[in-house]
């Protein structure tokens, strides 16, 4: 009898915890729906934005990925490969609003995600006909927000001892590429620097881009933010 009941109360534990879920999906190239990406690095985030990574697999050479058990809830897909923009699942195309995936107690999920090529932005950073090593370059996305124009930061990277820079897999669209030197005697603020790269609009099939006029960086103090000029 006392063997009934204990096996009766552990049924019953059993029956109250919370099933889980699962999720699968496919991540394929954006220019060709019909290939599928292998070595693709598969994330799953919480939906809070500020949540790290919950669980992370990567897709096999049919571009399939599985995350076997997972609590119920909304989650956020992030996918990550080598050659191409980073994408999240939902998108319409690279840094649009993603789309939560919510996931029922006992659901089985399946979902797609395109990926779309980045662009390699090259360049030299010189000051004075010089190279500047050492110094920051930043790819700044141009938008416009309630019809205010604003620079969003995309990629950074920091010059070699021959002034150059590389900054690897943009999404296409259009950017401004900000030189930045940094004062070495105050630590603060910035110098002037010319650069061999402008602004730049290149589309996926174009994987390296240059360009051949000037940006340079304005000073600037606490409470305002650098911007771009471009002859």
């Amino acid at each position: 009898m006392r063997i009934l009941q204990t096996a009766v109360f552990t049924l019953a534990l059993i029956s109250q915890q919370p099933q889980s879920a699962a999720l699968e999906g496919v991540v394929i190239d954006a220019a060709s729906p019909t290939s599928p990406l292998s070595k693709a690095t598969v994330e799953l985030h919480a939906a809070s934005r500020s949540a790290g990574i919950l669980s992370e697999t990567q897709s096999d050479r049919d571009g399939r990925f599985y995350f076997p058990s997972v609590a119920p809830g909304d989650y956020r897909v992030v996918v990550r490969r080598s050659g191409y923009a980073t994408a999240e699942y939902g998108q319409l195309r690279p840094g649009s609003p993603s789309i939560h995936v919510a996931l029922a107690a006992g659901q089985r999920q399946t979902i797609q995600i395109p990926m779309t090529r980045g662009g390699v932005v090259s360049g030299r950073l010189i000051e004075n006909g010089k190279p500047v090593g050492q110094a920051s370059v930043v790819a700044l996305k141009a938008v416009y927000s309630e019809g205010v124009f604003q620079t969003t930061p995309m990629l950074t990277d920091k010059t070699d001892d021959l002034g150059e820079y590389h900054l690897f897999w943009l999404p296409p669209g259009r950017y401004y590429i900000l030189g930045i030197v940094w004062d070495s005697a105050s630590g603060v603020g910035f110098k002037p620097a010319e650069s061999s790269t402008s602004v730049l609009n290149y589309a996926p099939k174009k994987n390296r881009c240059k360009a051949s006029s000037s940006a340079w960086a304005v000073f600037c103090a606490s409470g305002c933010h650098p911007l771009a000029r471009h002859s």
